[in-house]
């Protein structure tokens, strides 16, 4: 259900869970297969930005970028972002999701996956900072 949603976005791609996984790369990777999207940015927590994160992101995105020409980014919230997103969120040009978390989708437990009012995707991302650009900059 997941996957599908994320089908249904077509141009820039936003994927806003503050507790986004490893395993959440295969919901994104299976759900861009169509190539509707021209760029893949996903929004974090400092809580989930650790060295395993960096290198599976360095993975994906040359994967990605490789073979489907698509833009990567990953980007960690500042303290200011996170304090205000308690939801999770898939944003496309097109349309705007408020989702279940990737785990929830994985054990095939209940959730809804609604269309939404887009919130201030912009801010939060120019507020936020480049995991693999900006290292030192949200680690303590």
């Amino acid at each position: 259900m997941l996957r599908d949603r994320v089908e249904s976005c077509i141009g820039d791609l936003y994927y806003v869970d503050k507790y986004f996984s490893t395993l959440d790369f295969d919901i994104v990777h299976d759900g861009t297969a169509n190539n509707n999207v021209e760029t893949i940015n996903i929004l974090i927590s400092k809580q989930k930005a650790d060295e395993k994160m960096k290198s599976e992101f360095k993975r994906f995105k040359k994967e990605i970028e490789k073979n489907r020409s698509i833009k990567c980014t990953m980007k960690v919230m500042s303290h200011e972002t996170l304090n205000e997103i308690h939801d999770r969120y898939l944003i496309g040009s097109n349309i705007t999701y408020n989702i279940v978390s990737g785990d929830v989708a994985r054990r095939g437990q209940t959730g809804d996956n609604l269309e939404c009012s887009r919130p201030d995707i912009e801010r939060w991302w120019n507020d936020s900072f480049d995991i693999l650009l900006d290292w030192g900059k949200f680690q303590d």
